[in-house]
């Protein structure tokens, strides 16, 4: 008799990069995840550092063809505020931090009728999204003189 099931659906790609020392390192770059990673250019090496916002194949061609691959890094060092990255030119990674897989409560506002998700971060705050998480905010929980219960404020 089945007891349970369980599955996850996740979006990565695994670099394997091998240096003229013999030395190999493997990383596996996921959606969420903080990095560094310097790549190829134009023939030049840029370093870039920030949140992987996604990793993706272009769905029309070759599976195999690596070249329509991309990582897409949203950093600050860009100035369209993203990096488009073919993995076949990285040079080097390194993952700053692991993302934190989103455990939210998502429920309707009824003032403006709009989904909201509302988290505890890695911190330990309340934090809110009306955005399907894309921009988080910390919510303000004190105490109100009114009720003596807790007033949510943004």
């Amino acid at each position: 008799m089945l007891m349970s099931i369980g599955c996850e659906a996740t979006t990565s790609l695994t670099v394997s990069l091998t240096f003229d020392d013999s030395t190999t390192k493997t990383r596996v770059l996921g959606v969420g995840d903080y990095v560094t990673i310097t790549y190829n250019k134009d023939g030049l090496s840029k370093t870039v550092t920030g949140k992987i916002s996604s990793v993706y194949a272009n769905p029309y061609a070759d599976k195999v063809d690596r070249s329509q691959w991309y990582i897409i890094v949203a950093c600050t060092e860009c100035s369209s505020g993203i990096a488009k990255i073919n993995p076949m030119q990285i040079l080097d990674v390194d993952i700053i931090r692991k993302a934190i897989p989103l455990i939210a409560v998502s429920t309707i506002d009824s003032d403006t009728n709009r989904i909201t998700h509302i988290r505890v971060n890695s911190n330990g705050y309340f934090e809110f999204s009306q955005n399907d998480g894309a921009t988080w905010k910390m919510l303000n929980l004190a105490p109100s003189a009114s009720n003596d219960g807790q007033t949510i404020t943004s």
